[in-house]
């Protein structure tokens, strides 16, 4: 990975799952995150880069087995009012 890639799981404690979850709405980041933080992640934009850009883009690459749970996850993309985008990428065996 290289400082572009954020990486986040579950085994980060919490004030470093903070940055990360901050500075994945930075211009030029990709954040790669597991399942769990599709359900109550808050992204705030504070870089006025990424709105100009269309907001944050979420791709997400599991199937989810509940419809509210893929809701949510879309959701994650327009927080407080701005922009964002969503695409899901399976892989058929």
């Amino acid at each position: 990975m290289n400082s572009r890639t954020l990486i986040l799981t579950e085994e980060h404690d919490s004030s470093f799952r903070e940055r990360i979850v901050f500075m994945a709405t930075q211009a030029g980041k990709i954040t790669l995150m597991t399942k769990s933080f599709g359900r109550g992640t808050d992204f705030q934009i504070y870089d006025p880069k990424v709105n100009e850009k269309g907001g944050v883009h979420i791709i997400q690459t599991f199937l989810s087995l509940d419809q509210s749970e893929e809701i949510q996850i879309m959701g994650r993309t327009n927080r407080q009012n701005t922009n964002g985008s969503y695409d899901a990428v399976f892989k058929s065996n």
